[in-house]
């Protein structure tokens, strides 16, 4: 068996988030992959969607092969109560026999995978505008 752990990864630096992940990957003798990823963010605004690939290079650090590249998104702490802003997720990727035979290294890769959510995020502030006139009609005051 072939492991490793990539350790605490700040996925983005520029400007620096705290945005985490961490990755241990497995790569077993019959070519099976492993990779169980922790993503959370601690930042009270903003949160993101990260990625993870596992590359699979051998004694020279040529890569062999690659798994695809999956992705995580976490809201920011003050959201957590409406998606979590810490997830664990286990994902397996088989590869060949010779390929694991060839590695002689795991590289896990970790990335700022940002995703379209205008629309989401609309309809969030949508439905947070109605629940704020709910509130003021339940205690007595207008909302027109």
């Amino acid at each position: 068996m072939k492991q490793r752990n990539s350790g605490n990864v700040r996925v983005k630096n520029d400007p620096p988030q705290d945005w985490w992940m961490n990755t241990d990957a497995r790569l077993s003798a019959n070519g099976s992959l492993e990779m169980i990823t922790r993503t959370w963010c601690n930042d009270w605004w903003v949160g993101f969607t990260g990625g993870v690939t596992v590359y699979l290079e051998d004694n020279n650090q040529n890569i062999i092969n690659s798994s695809p590249l999956y992705t995580y998104g976490v809201n920011a702490t003050t959201l957590s109560w409406e998606s979590p802003s810490d997830r664990t997720d286990r994902r397996n990727h088989q590869f060949s026999s010779a390929e694991y035979n060839a590695t002689s290294r795991l590289r896990i890769w970790h990335g700022h995978t940002p995703q379209p959510r205008l629309g989401q995020q609309i309809e969030r502030g949508i439905w947070i505008g109605k629940k704020v006139v709910e509130i003021i009609a339940i205690f007595g005051g207008s909302a027109s």
